[in-house]
């Protein structure tokens, strides 16, 4: 099956964490499906407007030459930016099959260019033949926009590999908490939250703190744990690929992920359960339904840094039998969301409609 894929998102070389959702789920279709990829992407992040500029203007150009080749879907992710002129070619040639797929910051972003393109994106989604999205969440975000169509289908943006996340032996007898925070180092990601919970666990319980991520806002966070003293308390990793990650979920004996967003699935979580690593999070977006309460982890009301440190603490105080079973609640909660399980799925499902509809 030959498809055409189009995102304004995809990892460059310098820039691997853009648009990783993309690349990841093109992977999976090939190596699962044995799908045919024409790429027309925008990889990495533009260094100026004129840059970005430049980068739109031969991403449509592409657009323009490639749609008229014979495929079977025309797959586009974050549709925000290229709503317009597929609306202009559907027009002309209304025989492709369109996906749209939808990660959320293509919904929530909002601006003044946002607001008008978003126009183009309501007749498109409208019109579609598929939506994908990674949570029953997004999904109701659409309905609720009025933008939902009969061929809804949601896939957790290519799942986690269950194979690579696994539980490494862990002692539960150390005193000592080891927290973590795996995520963007930019605004509403949660990390001055994170910040501020440890500063008041930090007196109250044995404790140790590290974080991984890349982002806008790394100076800043090194700002603020000297400006705290807090050198000797928080260690920044940086960017972690994903077998670096394994290994860190492992080590760390709870993750916190303290989103100030609404967010459409957060795959960091669910990493985390897979290797038995339960996780804190805010009770806001697609969070709930893959955190239960006291089960697999701790929901916390967004913002509120005292039920961080809270949760943080009750965690310390369990006894070794009751962090087994937190343990193995979070493994099983993981093992909906393995690549192989989603993908096949999905590929079942793109094939039906493509012999029912085509």
């Amino acid at each position: 099956m030959k498809i055409l894929l189009i995102s304004n998102m995809y990892p460059s070389k310098s820039q691997q964490g853009y648009g990783s959702f993309v690349q990841k789920i093109e992977s999976l279709l090939s190596f699962y499906g044995n799908y045919k990829f024409k790429k027309i992407v925008i990889k990495g992040r533009g260094k100026s407007i004129l840059h970005k500029s430049l980068k739109y203007i031969i991403l449509y150009f592409k657009i323009l030459l490639n749609y008229w080749g014979k495929y079977e879907f025309i797959y586009i992710h974050y549709p925000l930016h290229v709503a317009w002129l597929i609306n202009i070619l559907r027009r002309l040639n209304s025989k492709q099959t369109i996906i749209l797929n939808y990660h959320g910051s293509d919904l929530f972003n909002r601006g003044w260019h946002t607001n008008i393109l978003s126009r183009y994106t309501s007749t498109l989604t409208k019109h579609a033949e598929i939506i994908i999205v990674p949570s029953l969440f997004l999904k109701t975000e659409l309905e609720k926009r009025k933008l939902i169509t009969n061929n809804v289908y949601i896939y957790p943006s290519g799942g986690i590999d269950t194979e690579k996340f696994v539980p490494q032996k862990k002692h539960f007898q150390n005193k000592i908490i080891h927290v973590g925070y795996v995520g963007r180092i930019e605004p509403f990601k949660g990390w001055i939250e994170f910040l501020k919970s440890i500063q008041l666990t930090l007196n109250k319980i044995d404790l140790k703190t590290s974080m991984v991520g890349y982002g806008a806002d790394i100076k800043q966070l090194q700002n603020e744990i000297k400006n705290h003293n807090l050198d000797n308390k928080i260690d920044f990793r940086g960017y972690y690929d994903k077998n670096e990650l394994v290994n860190y979920y492992n080590e760390i004996d709870i993750l916190i992920f303290s989103s100030q967003l609404p967010e459409s699935l957060g795959l960091v979580g669910i990493e985390a359960l897979a290797c038995g690593t339960p996780v804190i999070a805010t009770n806001i977006g697609a969070i709930p339904s893959y955190i239960s309460h006291g089960k697999n982890g701790f929901l916390v009301e967004k913002g509120n840094i005292l039920e961080i440190s809270k949760f943080i603490i009750h965690y310390s105080t369990l006894s070794s039998e009751e962090k087994i079973q937190i343990r193995k609640n979070c493994i099983d909660t993981a093992v909906h969301f393995s690549s192989k399980k989603v993908t096949l799925n999905l590929i079942n499902f793109l094939n039906e409609y493509h012999s029912q509809y085509r």
